[in-house]
């Protein structure tokens, strides 16, 4: 009778002797290896007995140790000759332990399907076979020579242990099979892993797609408006002014001729003058103030940007920092369309083949020059050899540099490898418009 602890052992074995870090195939081998060891061991030493019992438990702890060097130089070889001659040395191992055990009456003669086990997962089928074919007639031969006691003959041992080369051979056959069927789902699920990477990235990159086009979309719009805004703004102040020039010419001529006038021509001179006064003043009052943007939205175009760039940030979890300085009255709809063309190209590309984690955007309008620098720590790349060769170009990066030639301007792209990039833009504008507008004013 064996003592009631030994019935605790197999957790126990599992918990200590499993390697961490290993994959769903390597724990399910190293685990039949640990739970056959326990089995045939408890077996071994409850069965009748050709020695004494220190002596198999001095058996059963050898088998441990070979058992776990055995299991650690597998995991650790990852070439299949080296597996090989793993197998080859373990099935040695494994006929030499018949000899003090019983040979074909061995109970460990079950544990040496681990090296079979061993073979249908690493190894062509061939040499498994011959691997097995090895170990059986070994163990045929150990039994025939030392334990032969009624002195049958090769083949009548054969006869009497067939069963055992059956199961084998099924056990083998069904290993094989459902080592193939293991390896043809890792396969899909890699396969299953990459869609599900790209269905992913496409995803997030429809996503971001949408919203930047239904971001450019209200820019755009609100673009025309302020700038349809402006135009109609400006139409009013040439018309009012006008009118204020007439009034005064008006006035002029009344102070220069009104002792040849009459008091009557006088009195109904001075009520035109009046009336045209309340009406200038009265649209001034109602149309400006109704159609001007300057009134409005100052910032418009600052504002806009800021907000696309808050909501990128949280999209992508990206820290980005948005500096403007200088006024952006003055500048025309399709200068602003392009600078928030540029900005989110920019900003997105750091972001989806940089894998930035911080952008630096800083626009500034000087008198007659407008400078854009985006900078951002991502991965990099060789910014030389891009712009050199034409095919590496993607269609954002040569979209912006035409919308800065557009523009007279000067694009400048530097970047090195783990050094991230940085972008910078100098573009001419408002120089004449501004001039005009001064000349008009005077």
């Amino acid at each position: 009778m064996l003592p009631s602890t030994w019935l605790c052992l197999p957790k126990g074995i599992l918990v200590s002797l499993l390697p961490q870090n290993l994959d769903a195939k390597q724990k399910i081998t190293v685990s039949y290896r640990y739970i056959s060891w326990f089995i045939t061991s408890i077996y071994y030493l409850s069965a009748s007995p050709y020695n004494s019992l220190r002596y198999k438990v001095v058996v059963v702890i050898a088998l441990l140790i070979f058992s776990r060097l055995i299991m650690d130089y597998y995991l650790k070889s990852s070439a299949a000759r080296d597996i090989q001659m793993t197998i080859i040395f373990e099935t040695i191992g494994l006929t030499l332990l018949l000899i003090p055990t019983g040979g074909l009456e061995s109970p460990f003669i079950w544990y040496a399907l681990n090296p079979v086990f061993i073979a249908s997962n690493y190894l062509k089928a061939i040499r498994g076979w011959l691997n097995l074919f090895f170990y059986l007639l070994a163990a045929l031969l150990v039994s025939s020579s030392l334990f032969n006691t009624k002195g049958l003959s090769i083949v009548e041992i054969l006869q009497n242990k067939s069963y055992i080369i059956l199961v084998y051979s099924l056990i083998t056959i069904a290993m094989r099979l459902l080592s193939r069927a293991v390896n043809q789902l890792e396969v899909q699920v890699e396969v299953l892993k990459k869609q599900r990477q790209e269905l992913i990235e496409m995803n997030s990159k429809l996503q971001a797609a949408i919203f930047e086009h239904e971001q450019l979309e209200k820019v755009s719009t609100k673009l025309m408006i302020l700038e349809e805004q402006n135009r109609i703004a400006n139409e009013i102040h040439d018309n009012v002014s006008q009118r204020f020039f007439s009034i005064l010419c008006a006035v002029h001529a009344l102070n220069a001729n009104w002792r040849e006038i009459d008091d009557k021509a006088i009195s109904k001179q001075l009520q035109l003058i009046e009336q045209s006064v309340k009406e200038t003043s009265k649209e001034l009052r109602v149309s400006i103030y109704r159609l001007s943007s300057s009134k409005k939205e100052e910032n418009a175009f600052k504002e806009t940007i800021d907000s696309y760039l808050q909501d990128f940030a949280s999209l992508n979890s990206v820290t980005v920092k948005f500096e403007f300085h200088g006024d952006e009255e003055g500048m025309d709809n399709g200068l602003k369309q392009a600078m928030n063309r540029i900005i989110r190209e920019a900003t997105g590309n750091a972001v989806r083949h940089g894998k930035c984690t911080e952008t630096l955007i800083n626009m500034t309008l000087n008198i007659g020059i407008l400078e854009l620098t985006i900078k951002d720590n991502g991965q990099g790349f060789d910014s030389i050899s891009t712009l050199e060769n034409q095919t590496n170009h993607g269609l954002g990066l040569i979209n912006m540099q035409k919308l800065t030639q557009t523009f007279g301007g000067i694009f400048n792209l530097s970047s090195k490898i783990g050094r991230g990039s940085e972008l910078k833009i100098s573009i001419p504008w408002g120089i004449p418009e501004r001039k005009l507008q001064q000349g008009g004013a005077a």
